[in-house]
């Protein structure tokens, strides 16, 4: 009697063993892969697909992979790239909106973010801070010899303005920064007007690169040796914003928050779709 119960009750653990090897078996895989993928090194995206955003006013997913197929270049929304050549580009990372736009913008934030933004390069400094460009070297002689551009394609050609081909400075004052005003009909623009609009007529496409076309004439000595792009505003490192700008700086450098609403909402207020007034927060914001 005592071993029919005996071979009964190990049949049914047999039966019982069978039923789960297949669950044994792919629970093992499956840890074997989780192990894997936990030792192996992170590969992150070169262009992540969506970005998650936590702040008190709700989560926000955004969709970063569907936006990119909608902007017409990343400098629509990542205007750090605006001073980096298209090689540049190619080779360097967009910043993140956080690392320029603090969740405040404070005295800690001016303290801390010089150190934050060296490890991505000086040149984006640039986005912000302005500079005195060095002495001018726009080359005479190429002009004449080289390119063969007859005098009065820069100076008057009336003579009763100009007798002969004179120094600029004779007539339009120095020392002024140029002003970006139109012209007043019988008074000599600035030295730095007239000479910024004789040049832009042939080029344009110099100015149109802004901080970066000012090396195309101006030059300076650079200290220690250190790129042309840092050493350009090397010389305003004493000045803040508010000598030539009258707001706050706050207002000036949005804070994180705010320069993402105004660049969001900007875009959608120009197709007129999605997330525009600020009654579109759901749109967004998860709660």
């Amino acid at each position: 009697m005592n071993t029919i119960p005996g071979l009964f009750f190990t049949g049914v653990c047999t039966v019982i063993e069978k039923r789960f090897v297949p669950i044994v078996v792919l629970t093992g895989i499956l840890a074997a892969v989780a192990v894997i993928g936990y030792l192996l090194p992170e590969q992150a995206e070169e262009v992540p697909k969506r970005v998650s955003m936590l702040n008190t006013g709700g989560p926000v997913v955004f969709e970063h992979r569907q936006h990119e197929s909608l902007a017409a270049s990343c400098m629509d929304c990542h205007h750090d790239q605006t001073v980096l050549t298209e090689e540049e580009r190619e080779k360097s990372k967009p910043l993140a909106c956080s690392v320029c736009h603090g969740i405040t913008v404070d005295k800690e934030f001016i303290a801390t973010h010089e150190s934050a933004y060296r490890k991505f390069g000086d040149k984006t400094c640039l986005v912000c801070h302005h500079y005195v460009p060095g002495k001018q070297d726009w080359g005479h002689a190429v002009h004449v010899e080289e390119f063969e551009v007859e005098c009065t394609t820069c100076h008057h050609s009336d003579t009763s303005i100009e007798e002969t081909p004179s120094n600029c400075a004779d007539c339009h004052e120095e020392g002024a920064a140029p002003s970006k005003t139109p012209f007043e009909e019988g008074v000599p623009p600035s030295l730095a007007d007239a000479v910024h609009s004789k040049c832009a007529s042939c080029h344009q496409d110099w100015f149109d690169l802004k901080a970066r076309g000012c090396v195309k004439c101006h030059f300076d000595t650079p200290p220690d040796g250190r790129e042309q792009a840092d050493r350009l505003h090397v010389n305003m490192e004493d000045n803040t914003c508010v000598k030539c700008h009258s707001e706050d700086f706050d207002k000036l450098i949005p804070n994180r928050m705010t320069a993402q609403h105004v660049s969001c909402m900007g875009c959608h207020k120009k197709v007129d779709k999605g997330p525009r007034t600020g009654s579109d927060c759901s749109q967004c914001h998860m709660k």
